[in-house]
């Protein structure tokens, strides 16, 4: 994956969620200077009721033109009229695995996604682009702040990390944003329950960490610095996820899978619950 963001997906559901990511990639535009923002919604045609279409037709207009007027108003009341790097693009493929090689095939640098709350059954869609799709994949919750000044990138060290550390350099470099870098030293404590003092055991994990940063830094340059903490008796995850809320952390990049994720067709479960419908600071999910 090339370090640039010039080409970006929009996926849009006509639902209210569409004009807070249009305010968001509006405001991240004004950082990262996109060259090209497709808006794409994919119409199952199969699930639309023949009077609608017999009404279309009568009235000489397809549904396609609908739902691009409809699009197309939306991104002019946020872009202005006349926008030639916006385009609406109403897609029919049958699957959501043949939507997903639409998208990797286009080349987008970028997809961007909302995520709605605990309810209107959202998240198939989200979940599938995730797992399958090579694309970069940028979840916005509806709560998200539309800048990015802080950004926190959660690494293993497993191979899985390199992309995100140079995704995530790229990011703070085109949004003049800091970049943390972020190591999760799980204790597992249920595997000691008769050692009363662990510091020895934490000097250990705490000295690989290191060298195995050192060895990350050997391999990109401008690698920042890498904070490094103990996980509680937690899932990663939340540990992860406390300390980017008590950091003020605008946008966590991160890896699709980490180093206990072995098919390609798996989504690890650090990134899963990061991108989870309770979580309120976006996460890019890097796919490669």
């Amino acid at each position: 994956m090339e370090n640039k963001l010039d080409r970006i997906a929009l996926l849009a559901d006509l639902s209210s969620m569409d004009e807070l990511l249009l305010k968001y990639i509006k405001k991240l535009d004004t950082q990262f200077e996109f060259k090209q923002l497709d808006i794409i919604h994919w119409l199952e045609v199969e699930d639309l009721p023949a009077g609608v279409r017999e009404a279309l037709a009568a009235e000489g207009r397809s549904l396609n033109d609908v739902l691009t007027e409809e699009l197309m108003e939306q991104v002019e009341a946020q872009f202005g009229p006349n926008n030639a790097n916006v385009n609406i693009l109403i897609r029919t493929e049958k699957s959501i695995t043949d939507l997903i090689k639409f998208i990797d095939s286009s080349g987008y640098d970028l997809m961007l996604l909302g995520k709605k709350g605990y309810y209107e059954g959202s998240g198939i869609l989200s979940s599938k682009l995730v797992r399958l799709s090579k694309t970069p994949c940028l979840f916005v919750p509806e709560m998200a702040r539309p800048s990015v000044a802080a950004i926190l990138a959660p690494i293993d060290f497993s191979k899985f990390s390199e992309p995100v550390v140079k995704l995530s350099l790229k990011l703070s470099q085109q949004a003049e944003a800091s970049l943390e870098l972020l190591h999760v030293i799980k204790l597992s404590m249920q595997f000691f329950p008769y050692i009363k003092d662990t510091k020895d055991i934490k000097q250990e994990l705490k000295r690989k960490a290191e060298e195995r940063y050192r060895q990350l830094k050997k391999k990109l340059d401008k690698t920042p610095e890498c904070t490094m903490i103990f996980g509680k008796d937690e899932h990663i995850s939340k540990t992860i996820y406390d300390y980017a809320i008590g950091e003020g952390v605008d946008l966590i990049v991160i890896g699709r899978k980490g180093s206990h994720n072995d098919s390609d067709f798996l989504i690890g479960s650090v990134a899963e619950r990061l991108i989870a419908n309770d979580k309120s600071i976006p996460v890019l999910v890097v796919n490669q």
